[in-house]
């Protein structure tokens, strides 16, 4: 496993601080550091290739026993990459070239620079990236590759990009490919274009869909392509070597904002890169982003669906106190660092780089960010990474064979909604939000689950349950994979407005739509949200209170069983239809918003009620103890197996000082547990079939129990 700060982005720290900084990462407990090898630095004269700098910090890190990540930064493009190579530029949607500068927090070199769909361009961008590799080849300390930090391909392009005549060729040439000639492009948006030459990518949000959607899905495409030609390049010269990339945050998450200049997913799908590449990674900054518990979590699991076995990286983590600009953010204590870090590897991550070591001392992000940084907190945090360092060298061979356990509940994510959304709205926020409170509700519960995106259903094998939630747009081939995990046995909930739309933007009637036109229920149409949107349903003896969010989309009455009545009409809020051996769970609001919102307790049980009635894992380690019902007072316990053995990840709040575990039939079915973060051996007291543990949070917070 890689644990390691970032250290060097040119020309900062200056080398005196050099040798003495990396010896003092090996005493924290680092075993690798990351380095930006920046294509602006390395090349600052066209052709010439100058990686000293680089070479002298590498050769400190091997004489210190760490190894080092290489990140190929060629996304900061040399100053005389427009004298050199002409008419290179960025094109926004107004037909008005990009001018480049220095980015705001890094010290050296043009962003956004040109696009790489240039190829010219490209190919010098390629000669670095090889350059690179060839450095490097021979160096035994190179334990992987960053092949591009957080997919860039756009920041400060101050409009949204690109329009230039190269990427518009390749946007013409995927829609052949996709559509397979100018009539199948024709039939599927109901147009009657000519010529190729006609057909020009979406110019803004709030037009037809068709033509915006269709773009917005290219630029998906096109960053995932490209991160796969860096990839390629490396993985040539560096065949043994793992090479992933990673965004800014997982894919489900940058939704663009209104207002904004970026698509949404223009940064690549996770999914997608995770075929092409060794794995994926994100970064992720908790105190920054006052990230609650359950979302930091929900970002790991988000993650590790999309690997899907591959390598997992956290590709930057939050090092020391944030700062951007003449402020003072939230602190990073050690305790929590430490849970972010285990929690990243309770989910399935290798490899957690931290950024950074020291304080910035450049732009906007000076005096912060620093693992060392002048916040008051470096000495906990090294002391807690010490602590860390010493539990991975010990127990490496248990930790490294850890697999989290697999999930019997899934929830789908949906590109194409998000490129409906963020045509319409400038922003897949509401779709996003109503995923998150699906997760949050199985993380608060420590439910094991994943997320499958929409062309990579294969993921369903194992799947009892999956939750579509605001799952607007839905084609014909997905529709169909569904139908058959309802048919062979699956439980499937359904939202208001579930296909509403096609994957290229043109609107059903509601008796047209998927589930309906199997179920044969379909929805009454779009209703608003009374006034009181509370509403109760009652399912299996129990009343729920449940609140409807946005809008309102009942489902015909026709069949199937009633939980929650429409009082205005004769149609349900809530309902169940059973089909084939499966069922259909059809909801006419989005409940995951709400509940993202207020953690309703009710909403929690239902869904747990779902989950178990569909035959689903509900968390197979019970957990008794009291905490609050938010988003940051529970317990969280990720369970999995190393080379056959038990391993549970037990995360306490503060303010909790234990918890009783239960472990049913096989799980932990020994007489002790070891806890490998406090050393302690613990006994177990059989209880009817199962055995418990009380468990005491220590000043950490953080257990991890083994057999």
């Amino acid at each position: 496993m890689n644990l390691g700060p970032q250290y060097y982005r040119p020309p900062f720290p200056v080398s005196k601080y050099w040798k003495d900084d990396v010896r003092k990462m090996k005493d924290s407990g680092f075993n690798c550091l990351q380095l930006w090898v920046m294509w602006s630095w390395v090349e600052a004269n066209p052709g010439k290739f100058n990686y000293d700098d680089y070479d002298r910090i590498v050769d400190f890190a091997e004489e210190n026993g760490l190894n080092v990540v290489l990140s190929t930064i060629a996304e900061i493009h040399p100053y005389w990459i427009h004298r050199v190579v002409p008419d290179c530029e960025l094109v926004t949607n107004r037909g008005q070239k990009v001018v480049s500068e220095n980015r705001n927090e890094c010290h050296n070199g043009l962003t956004p620079g040109g696009c790489f769909d240039h190829p010219e361009l490209w190919k010098r961008m390629a000669g670095f990236i090889h350059e690179t590799a060839v450095h490097y080849k021979n160096r035994k300390n190179i334990a992987g590759w960053d092949a591009w930090n957080e997919l860039r391909w756009n920041v400060q392009a101050d409009g949204p990009v690109c329009y230039c005549k190269h990427t518009v060729k390749k946007y013409r040439e995927w829609l052949e490919e996709k559509f397979g000639s100018l009539d199948g492009l024709n039939k599927e948006w109901i147009r009657r274009y000519d010529s190729w030459e006609d057909v020009l990518p979406g110019k803004t949000t709030s037009r037809p869909y068709t033509s915006t959607m269709s773009f917005a899905h290219f630029l998906t495409c096109r960053s995932s392509k490209h991160a796969e030609d860096r990839y390629k390049i490396i993985k040539e010269v560096h065949p043994d070597k793992v090479v992933t990339a990673h965004g800014p945050s997982p894919c489900l998450m940058q939704v663009a904002w209104e207002g904004g200049i970026e698509q949404a997913l223009n940064r690549g799908n996770d999914w997608a890169i995770a075929d092409r590449l060794d794995g994926i990674g994100c970064s992720n900054f908790p105190s920054w982003w006052s990230m609650l518990n359950t979302d930091y979590t929900m970002s790991m699991e988000m993650i590790h669906s999309a690997a899907r076995g591959k390598k997992f990286w956290v590709s930057e983590l939050q090092g020391g106190r944030s700062n951007i600009g003449f402020n003072v953010h939230n602190p990073v204590r050690g305790v929590d660092q430490q849970r972010w870090i285990w929690n990243s590897i309770a989910c399935g991550a290798d490899t957690v780089l931290l950024w950074c070591w020291r304080d910035e001392v450049f732009g906007q992000e000076s005096n912060g960010f620093g693992f060392i940084g002048n916040d008051g907190f470096a000495p906990e945090r090294i002391a807690a990474m010490q602590h860390t360092g010493d539990i991975l060298k010990k127990y490496s061979g248990v930790l490294e064979g850890y697999k989290p356990a697999n999930a019997e509940v899934a929830i789908m994510f949906s590109p194409q909604t998000y490129y409906l959304y963020w045509a319409q709205e400038g922003s897949a926020q509401k779709v996003l939000l109503s995923i998150r409170g699906f997760c949050k509700a199985l993380i608060r519960n420590s439910v094991p689950f994943k997320i499958v995106e929409e062309e990579h259903l294969e993921e369903l094998e194992g799947v009892k349950i999956l939750f579509l939630p605001r799952m607007t747009a839905i084609d014909d081939a997905t529709a169909g994979k569904l139908k058959k995990f309802v048919m062979n046995g699956g439980t499937l909930y359904c939202e208001a407005e579930n296909g509403a739309f096609d994957s290229v933007g043109i609107y059903r009637y509601p008796e047209e739509r998927f589930p309906g036109t199997f179920s044969g229920v379909s929805e009454i149409g779009r209703r608003a949200v009374p006034e009181n949107p509370v509403f109760s349903a009652k399912f299996a003896g129990k009343t729920y209170k449940l609140k409807s969010f946005h809008m309102l989309s009942p489902w015909k009455t026709s069949k199937g069983e009633i939980f929650a009545k429409f009082a205005e009409e004769n149609a349900a809020m809530l309902s169940q239809v059973k089909i084939g051996k499966g069922r259909l769970i059809l909801c006419g609001t989005y409940l995951g918003d709400e509940y993202d919102k207020d953690c309703n307790p009710d909403f929690e049980r239902l869904i747990l009620k779902f989950i178990g009635d569909a035959g689903a894992d509900t968390g197979q380690i019970g957990i008794s103890a009291k905490t609050k019902e938010d988003f940051n007072s529970y317990v969280y316990v990720r369970y999995g197996k190393s080379s056959g053995r038990d391993i549970a990840f037990v995360f306490f709040p503060s303010g909790c000082k234990s918890a009783t575990l239960s472990f049913p039939g096989k799980i932990f079915n020994v007489d002790k547990v070891k806890d490998i973060f406090s050393g302690e051996e613990l006994k177990l007291e059989k209880s009817g079939g199962a055995r418990k543990l009380k468990l005491v949070a220590g000043k950490s917070r953080i257990a991890i129990l083994t057999e």
